[in-house]
């Protein structure tokens, strides 16, 4: 039986070797039939950029995706845009049944 894991990285350009700022997974082998997602603990990657994921065996569903964040800076909290990439990988893993 297989499930599927997913990784979302964020990254502050769209190159493969851009610095890793920020991601989020979700692991199809925590989902429990009639109980849905366990609470369980998440896994934890610590990937420097897109390519050390795909070294470890995760395939890049679709090219990397820009959007706009607005954060708040300085004493005034003046907003500033910044632009950011979202990379999204999928993994396929064997689980026993």
């Amino acid at each position: 039986m297989t499930r599927q894991q997913l990784l979302i990285m964020e990254t502050d350009d769209s190159d493969l070797r851009s610095h890793a700022s920020g991601w989020s997974a979700e692991d199809g082998c925590t989902v429990v039939p009639r109980v849905g997602a366990s609470p369980g603990p998440r896994w934890h990657y610590s990937y420097d950029c897109p390519l050390f994921a795909i070294g470890d065996g995760w395939r890049l569903m679709a090219p990397p995706t820009a959007y706009i964040e607005k954060q708040f800076r300085g004493p005034k909290d003046d907003v500033v845009e910044v632009e950011r990439w979202e990379w999204w990988f999928e993994r396929i893993v064997e689980v026993a049944p």
